[in-house]
């Protein structure tokens, strides 16, 4: 999965198309979820991802104008039909998300600003329509620390709605 993900990633693929990426990511997101996420859910335990159907909503769906009538389907056959509970997206000023990435950016985060603003859009779309599940929270004033508390309290709720052992957060 994670050699897939270098190929998508990789400034040589600059001309790769917004279909190619799709297939690619949910290959790369169909490995993950055999490896680690389905196991992990097996077992009770909780599954957490950097990254899962709202990235490929968002960046290959509304900013690479790939229809969400592929993008749906392709999310449930790569994740086997799991959906996520809840997303966190970070956002902040493009100057101020550039500027803390403090390394060489990728071949899709080199795409142009247009592109950004396209992904943010979407993001939030899907945050306004899936309030219950997608939590925004602007990181733009706030340091790493304090996102984290945020996050934290947040999961911690969510989970003690479910009666699952809180436990499995504090590491």
């Amino acid at each position: 999965g994670e050699d897939i993900r270098k190929i998508l990633l990789d400034h040589k693929n600059r001309t790769m198309g917004p279909y190619t990426e799709i297939l690619l990511f949910e290959a790369s997101r169909a490995q993950l979820f055999e490896e680690i996420i389905k196991p992990a859910l097996i077992s009770g335990r909780i599954a957490l991802t950097e990254r899962f159907w709202d990235a490929t909503t968002a960046y290959q769906g509304s900013a690479g104008k790939v229809s969400l009538d592929i993008i749906l389907p392709a999310n449930k056959i790569a994740s086997q039909g799991t959906e996520p509970d809840r997303t966190y997206f970070l956002i902040a000023d493009v100057d101020v998300a550039l500027e803390r990435t403090g390394r060489t950016l990728d071949r899709i985060e080199k795409k142009p600003l247009e592109h950004k603003l396209r992904v943010r859009d979407a993001y939030l779309g899907i945050a306004k329509l899936e309030p219950y599940r997608v939590k925004v929270i602007d990181t733009t004033k706030n340091d790493v620390d304090f996102v984290q508390e945020i996050i934290r309290k947040d999961l911690l709720e969510y989970i003690s709605r479910y009666g699952l052992d809180k436990t499995l957060l504090k590491n």
